[in-house]
């Protein structure tokens, strides 16, 4: 069977998708978009494929640095089907120990203290014709 061709309605609804600003990036587990600095990278390396933390270049997926997103990624394996590649225990333990470094900066700084109420995500209104929701407000994790 050959294929259907694709009418010119359907091109510009395929094209029209919403596109991310730069340096905005997704957290595998819970969605969250957030700047590329909030997260943590894990790279599977082009050359000897092999899975290493924020270095190199190649695959790469990015997580929360929060204890659910990584509990999620290991026990799902988010990390392995999406590097294509067996993630090593090493890596988890290193994300975990700083996990605890995240924890005990926070524990000892008051300054640092998470904000009581996040911004509401825009919503869509009834009639359809409302403009696409903005990024800007989505940059925090709950």
């Amino acid at each position: 069977m050959k294929p259907k061709p694709i009418c010119c309605s359907q091109r510009t609804l395929r094209n029209s998708r919403l596109t991310m600003p730069p340096h905005t990036r997704r957290c595998l587990s819970c969605r969250c978009l957030g700047h590329k600095s909030e997260f943590w990278r894990v790279v599977r390396l082009a050359q000897s494929q092999t899975v290493v933390l924020d270095q190199g270049q190649g695959r790469s997926a990015y997580l929360c640095p929060q204890a659910s997103c990584l509990h999620q990624a290991r026990k799902k394996n988010h990390l392995g089907r999406v590097l294509k590649a067996p993630i090593p225990a090493e890596i988890y333990t290193a994300l975990a120990s700083r996990l605890t470094t995240i924890r005990e900066d926070e524990s000892s700084s008051p300054l640092l203290e998470r904000p009581s109420k996040l911004p509401k995500r825009p919503t869509r209104q009834k009639d359809g014709l409302s403009q696409p929701p903005d990024h800007a407000g989505l940059g925090h994790c709950p």
